[in-house]
């Protein structure tokens, strides 16, 4: 669990991405099982790529890996895991079909933002070792080996983009604070000089008050003689 504190533009934000998450999958699902990409039909056959309406199952399943993201930074691990071992075990559940890699790729770019380097590589690792193993719906070893490759692929660039995000935040929020300090440093560098010059001022008025002072009591002392 992340103790970190959510305001509603995170929540809007987190809600905003796993709308978009399933909305992205339901297109690509709809036009990966459609001849829109490869027209050819012939190729498609020898891909093993045939033309199928995705049944309400296949949206659940979708959803099922896209939807728990809405929490993704509040329960950054608990929701990878969800969403990969969702995916992992639907992966082969409907023939002639593919889950989209966008749920746990976005789980995965959580962690490696919120969590650091360590617990990205974990997450990582197990993405990757998941992804090798799992069986394919595909009918083709090209086309398998692709998506698997693909998926693969995904799983690393969203491990490196949540890192370097995070990176980029804790170098942001560290050039904030030495901007900071160096203006409180300036702030009390200027105060120390003004209270400097307010004693040197003091003096100069003590002196010139004292010399005045010495020189009335000298002339009232030759006046009385």
């Amino acid at each position: 669990m992340n103790n970190r504190a959510m305001s509603p533009k995170d929540w809007g934000i987190d809600v905003a991405v796993a709308v978009v998450a399933l909305l992205f999958g339901c297109v690509q699902l709809m036009v990966t099982s459609s001849s829109l990409i490869v027209h050819d039909l012939a190729l498609r056959q020898y891909l093993g790529m045939v033309n199928v309406v995705p049944d309400a199952s296949v949206f659940v399943a979708l959803a099922l890996t896209t939807l728990p993201l809405v929490v993704r930074r509040r329960f950054p691990w608990p929701v990878f895991l969800f969403v990969m071992v969702t995916f992992l075990g639907l992966q082969s559940s409907f023939r002639g079909l593919s889950l989209t890699m966008i749920g746990p790729a976005v789980a995965l770019y959580t962690i490696a933002s919120e969590r650091g380097r360590v617990e990205a590589l974990i997450a990582a690792s197990l993405a990757v070792a998941g992804l090798l193993f799992v069986d394919m719906s595909a009918r083709t070893a090209s086309l398998i080996f692709f998506t698997r490759f693909q998926n693969i692929a995904f799983a690393v660039a969203a491990a490196l983009a949540g890192y370097s995000y995070r990176t980029h935040r804790a170098y942001v929020a560290e050039t904030e604070r030495r901007a900071l300090e160096a203006e409180r440093a300036c702030g009390e560098e200027a105060a120390r000089r003004v209270e400097e010059e307010r004693v040197r001022i003091a003096r100069e008025v003590h002196d010139i008050t004292a010399h005045s002072l010495s020189a009335v009591s000298i002339q009232a002392a030759a006046a009385e003689r």
